[in-house]
Order: C-alpha cells, then sequence, then structure tokens
C-alpha cells in the first residue's frame, strides 16, 4: 500500500474543508429558499381565502413575530423602547382587522403561519451558529 506524502495529505484536507465551507453555504441558502417558498404559498393561499387588505394587515405584525422569537427562541433581550414601539402595530393591526367583513379563519392562519416562516427565515439568516452546530461537531472543524 503506497504512503501519501504530507502535501497530498495538506490537499486533501484543504479540499475537505473547501467542500464543507460549500456545503454550509448551500444548507444555508437551501433552508432560506424552503421557508421562503411556503411562507409565500401560504400568503398566497390566505390571499385566495380572504381580502387581500386583511392579509397584508395581518403580515404587519411580523416585527412582532421577530422580537418573540428573538425574546424565547434566542434568548436575546431588547430595550423596553423596542417592546413598547411595537404596541402601536399591534394596536393598529387590531383596530384595522375589527371591521373586517370578509374575515375567514383560513386566512388568519395561512397569514400567521406565513409570518412565523418569515421569521424563521430571517433567523435562519442571521443566526447560522444556531442551525450549523451539529453539523460542524460531526466534523469537528471547531
Amino acid at each position: 500500500m503506497k504512503k501519501i506524502s504530507l502535501s497530498d495529505r495538506n490537499a486533501l484536507v484543504k479540499g475537505f474543508q473547501k467542500y464543507v465551507l460549500f456545503l454550509k453555504t448551500y444548507n444555508s441558502i437551501i433552508k432560506q429558499s424552503i421557508y421562503h417558498g411556503y411562507a409565500h404559498l401560504l400568503s398566497v393561499i390566505a390571499m385566495g381565502a380572504g381580502a387581500i387588505s386583511f392579509v397584508h394587515i395581518v403580515k404587519a405584525l411580523t416585527p412582532l413575530f421577530a422580537a418573540f422569537f428573538s425574546f424565547f427562541l434566542m434568548n436575546n433581550r431588547m430595550s423596553i423602547y423596542t417592546y413598547s414601539s411595537l404596541l402601536p402595530i399591534v394596536f393598529g393591526v387590531s383596530l384595522a382587522s375589527l371591521k373586517e367583513l370578509s374575515f375567514t379563519y383560513k386566512a388568519l392562519y395561512s397569514t400567521l403561519s406565513a409570518n412565523v416562516l418569515s421569521t424563521m427565515r430571517i433567523f435562519n439568516y442571521t443566526y447560522n451558529y444556531f442551525f450549523f452546530t451539529y453539523f460542524e461537531n460531526i466534523f469537528m472543524l471547531r
């Protein structure tokens, strides 16, 4: 059996590291595209089930979902001013939705699910460390 020289070993290690970096990037793009695709699909379903104005009103709650996931999932606390700035958004959405004539639960649930997926897409892009810890531990890259 032929021994591998040191330069060949270094080339193999560098090639493997480039491959792992490619996989990490590709994995991130695939996850984001899946989140974005399903969020768009749910938004289209919601627009078909109810009024377009209602869907856009409820989709205005996306910053509230981002703050919620940031607080509970990522343990990232923001200032009280940030949370208090979300109150006009919540009250505005509730007032605008109050008099909606073509309200359906299908439109509401589809839009809220689209908000969750949009927020998860943002967190996947921002916090890659959270999603790739398992992958990096398998190959002991850290």
